[in-house]
């Protein structure tokens, strides 16, 4: 190395330090980083399972005990939301986390393969760790994505309002407008919470709607299954009849939603990742 000038050694100057400890310690590192990557795919492939588990005995247990019909139509749909969300969310990280391990071993392996022995150890090079390429979505589709993204935004900040919001600070406001005569504000409370759920979701897919499109097949499936759940509510167990409002919103949605996702564009995008992974 010259005074003033560039570093021409690794091994020497201001790098020496570090080229060193990477010789000692890059061995060490790489096995913590792998165990912390497993750590992590197993926390996801453990949720995967036990949403629908939980989910089955959950129900179980509001079925079994005395409990007033309405409420366990209540529970039963809002934890049809909350563990399909947690288990496909839990799924896909489990599938993105587990790429990004073994893209990360097969690297690791042509690096060291391709190392240096000096001084009786191993130098890996200095090849950045790829991650996992992410196919872009500008490119697909890109007036109709612009339009469902925005949609997506708009639809998260309403429902947000109209449903957590709601339930939470004008409860009276809402169950007038849809012809209730009276509520339980505890249950109706636990419900504004868990209406947070389909707003994340909204969010979540709004920032990148073919990465995320198993949450928007989910948000349109959910909407089609509340929908019906309401009309069901409505013919057996005397809801007021005002409850078409949120039946159409819903159903609006979904239609909505189906309409502008570029689904031949999603499904080719789909198969392409398939093949370069």
């Amino acid at each position: 190395m010259v005074d003033g000038g560039a570093v021409t050694d690794a091994l020497s100057g201001g790098l020496a330090g570090l080229a060193k400890t990477a010789g000692h310690e890059w061995s060490e590192v790489a096995r913590a980083t792998f165990e912390y990557s497993k750590s992590r795919i197993r926390v996801c492939r453990g949720w995967t399972f036990n949403a629908p588990l939980l989910f089955v005995t959950s129900n179980f247990y509001f079925w079994t005990i005395e409990f007033p019909l309405k409420q366990r139509l209540f529970l039963t749909f809002f934890l049809v939301i909350l563990f399909l969300i947690i288990g496909i969310g839990a799924y896909k990280s489990w599938l993105y986390l587990s790429r990004n391990h073994y893209a990360r071993l097969t690297h690791y392996y042509l690096e060291m393969k391709n190392a240096e022995l000096k001084d009786g150890r191993l130098y890996p090079g200095t090849v950045a760790i790829p991650r996992i390429e992410e196919r872009k979505t500008q490119a697909v589709a890109p007036v109709r994505l612009k339009m469902l993204r925005s949609f997506l935004w708009g639809s998260g900040f309403v429902t947000l309002i109209y449903w957590p919001f709601s339930h939470w600070f004008f409860p009276d406001w809402y169950h007038n407008l849809l012809g209730f005569s009276s509520y339980d504000l505890s249950l109706v409370r636990i419900i504004g919470t868990l209406g947070l759920l389909p707003v994340m979701g909204f969010f979540m897919v709004a920032r990148d709607p073919l990465r995320n499109r198993d949450f928007l097949f989910a948000l349109i499936a959910i909407s089609v299954l509340i929908a019906l759940t309401y009309v069901f509510l409505i013919h057996v167990t005397g809801f007021p009849i005002k409850v078409y409002i949120n039946i159409a919103i819903l159903l609006f949605n979904a239609i909505v939603m189906s309409l502008l996702y570029p689904w031949q564009d999603a499904w080719q995008t789909g198969q392409n990742q398939t093949r370069d992974e």
